[in-house]
Formats: structure tokens, C-alpha cells, sequence
């Protein structure tokens, strides 16, 4: 029922718009897909370089189990990445802490993480474990002659990275609301420019050819009745006369007897 009150235009416009939106919905999908992607990646590689110079950093320190030294080493560190940095812990090579800094709800949690990973991080093996808010990295510590000196356990906040990649989704889908919206108005006028209006007047055209034809008809119609009933009005004449010829003749006849 709707279908049949919307005009060619308006259904032309709408599908077109349904399209469009779609279109760019997938679009904006994809990309914002790919930045989150790189920013992840980006992340990633900053959390895990920045780790790696601490732990660099630290492992004279570490060696000799000071866990003042350490603090000291890593102070610089801490302090630049201190929006980012939840915990950061270091261990001797028994997996006893050294040094800690940050959130204490981490604390047991890195504990576990280090006691969990203890072989691999022995053998040398980084090990990283990442969720959707944070991203938690043991780090093995070598000495400059390739002598393991400990470990750290880095807990990286992904808070800024949620926070952009949210920041990315109202823009994305603003800019998506304000095309569509100078899309429609485009689109409307286009269609109602070069579509809407000649089949408008194409259709009106035949409207009134058809009412031409229409009038043309009732008017012949007219005629024909007033011929018919002209030609009855004869017939019935003739009808009459006849009868009159019919009766001098019938009269002729009897007067001829007579």
C-alpha cells in the first residue's frame, strides 16, 4: 500500500540513499577496521620497545638483585610512560621480585603470569598476552655478554588506544550522516531535475490526450444519438405517410367499386 502512494522519484531517491548509506558503511568499516589495525600494531611495537630499553637499562642493577638501583634506572622510563604504564615489576632468576611499581591490584596477577611463563622466559622467550584492556609483556633480562640477569613483567594500558579508536567511530560515522545528508539533497535534486520532472510532464501530456479523446468521444456519442434519434423521428414520418398513402388508396378502391 505505501509502495503504491510513493511517486518514481521518491522510491528512485530512497533506493538510491539505501545504497549509498550501505556503501559507505562498509566503507567506513574497512576503514576504520585498517587504523585500528595499525594503531594496535603501533601500540604493540612502542609497549614492546619501551619494555626492552628498560629492561636494557636495568640489568646490571637486576644482577645484583638492588632493587633501589633499579628503581633509580627505570625512574626516567616510568615517568614518560606513566599514562600508559599499570604495573611494572622486576624478578631475580628464581622469579622473586626485585622491584615494583604501579597498581597493586597487578601485582598478584603479573606474579602469576611470570611463575606460569618461568620456563620459556628461561630459555630466552619473550612472552606477550594481550585483551581488550591492556596488553601484558615478560620480558627476559640479558646482560650485555648474553648472561641472564632476570625478568620483567610490563602491564601496558590500553585506555588511550580504546579512547582514539571510540573518537574514530563518531567521526567516521559523522562524516558518514553529513555525506548522506548532502547526498539526499544532490540526489533530489538530480532526480527531480532530469527524472521526476519529464515523466511529470510526459504523463500529463497523455493525461490530456487522453481527456481529448475522451471528450472527443462523448461528443461523437452525442451526435450519434441525436442522428439516431432524428432518423427515428424520420422512420416514424414515413411510418405515417405510408399509413395515409395506404388509407387514399384504400378509399380510391372503394369509391372505383362503387
Amino acid at each position: 500500500m505505501l509502495k503504491n502512494r510513493l511517486t518514481l522519484g521518491v522510491r528512485l531517491t530512497l533506493i538510491i540513499l539505501i545504497w549509498a548509506a550501505l556503501a559507505l558503511g562498509i566503507l567506513s568499516y574497512t576503514l576504520i577496521y585498517i587504523h585500528k589495525n595499525n594503531a594496535d600494531e603501533q601500540f604493540a611495537k612502542a609497549s614492546s620497545r619501551l619494555t626492552t630499553l628498560m629492561a636494557k637499562e636495568i640489568a646490571p642493577a637486576l644482577h645484583l638483585q638492588d632493587g633501589r638501583i633499579v628503581g633509580k634506572k627505570v625512574k626516567a622510563f616510568i615517568a614518560t610512560a606513566e599514562e600508559k604504564l599499570l604495573r611494572f615489576k622486576a624478578y631475580d632468576l628464581e622469579g622473586i621480585e626485585v622491584y615494583s611499581k604501579g597498581e597493586s591490584d597487578l601485582a598478584t596477577d603479573l606474579d602469576q603470569r611470570l611463575k606460569a611463563n618461568l620456563k620459556d622466559l628461561a630459555a630466552g622467550h619473550p612472552v606477550s598476552e594481550e585483551n581488550l584492556h591492556r596488553s601484558l609483556l615478560l620480558l627476559p633480562v640479558v646482560l650485555p655478554g648474553d648472561e641472564m640477569a632476570g625478568y620483567v613483567a610490563v602491564a601496558w594500558s590500553k585506555h588511550e588506544l580504546i579512547l582514539l579508536n571510540r573518537q574514530l567511530v563518531k567521526t567516521a560515522a559523522l562524516i558518514t550522516l553529513l555525506v548522506l545528508i548532502v547526498a539526499s539533497v544532490i540526489i533530489i535534486f538530480f532526480v527531480n531535475r532530469f527524472v521526476t520532472r519529464p515523466v511529470t510532464q510526459r504523463v500529463l501530456m497523455i493525461n490530456r490526450g487522453s481527456q481529448d479523446i475522451a471528450d472527443a468521444s462523448r461528443e461523437l456519442a452525442i451526435r450519434t444519438n441525436r442522428q439516431s434519434a432524428s432518423l427515428e423521428e424520420t422512420a416514424a414520418s414515413m411510418e405515417q405517410m405510408a399509413s395515409i398513402v395506404q388509407n387514399n388508396a384504400d378509399e380510391a378502391r372503394h369509391a372505383t367499386q362503387l
